[in-house]
């Protein structure tokens, strides 16, 4: 998530690495990259998987195309919960919002749903906190000055946000071509 993955931390080496990942990746669009999927497949009865080297490489379109990849699991096409993810995203955003002083460099969200045909069960969490920092206080020189919000990460969730919009206001059809709001 974000437009940033690096830690303040991080060695030029890393940071480097980290920055190139972004450039050439949805990150840099989007502000979100998929960095993994796994999707069982009723009629086969196997699971299906997206792995982090196959999301670098994603542009746009495919992004969006393995998003509504992840709501077919082979039987039917579980677009219903989307709504369900819309909320749980905005609240995130909205929560995201209003911590001024947090930077989450780094981090993922991780969408759960169940597969079954009635079932509404789904989840969304933020993963991977090794990089949040927090902004200076009581002058402590060892923490970056950040104010307001995590603009990267914010960008990230409303770019999620739209792109599940799209796909559950077009019941999966016609997401090709959504593009980053500037």
């Amino acid at each position: 998530m974000g437009k940033r993955q690096y830690a303040d931390v991080d060695s030029d080496k890393k940071r480097q690495s980290k920055i190139k990942k972004c450039e050439s990746s949805t990150s840099s669009t989007l502000g979100v990259r998929l960095c993994g999927m796994q999707v069982y497949q009723i009629d086969s009865r196997r699971y299906k998987f997206t792995d982090k080297y196959r999301g670098r490489v994603l542009n746009t379109e495919e992004f969006c195309s393995s998003l509504v990849q992840y709501f077919d699991n082979g039987s039917t096409q579980r677009f219903d919960v989307i709504s369900g993810i819309i909320e749980q995203l905005e609240a995130l955003h909205g929560i995201i919002s209003s911590l001024v002083k947090y930077r989450f460099y780094g981090g993922s969200l991780l969408i759960v749903y169940d597969g079954s045909v009635n079932s509404k069960c789904i989840d969304v969490r933020m993963i991977d906190f090794a990089h949040t920092i927090s902004a200076k206080t009581n002058n402590d020189e060892s923490s970056m000055c950040h104010s307001g919000p995590d603009e990267g990460y914010l960008h990230g969730l409303e770019s999620l946000i739209r792109i599940f919009r799209d796909i559950f206001n077009n019941d999966g059809k016609n997401t090709v071509g959504i593009e980053p709001e500037n």
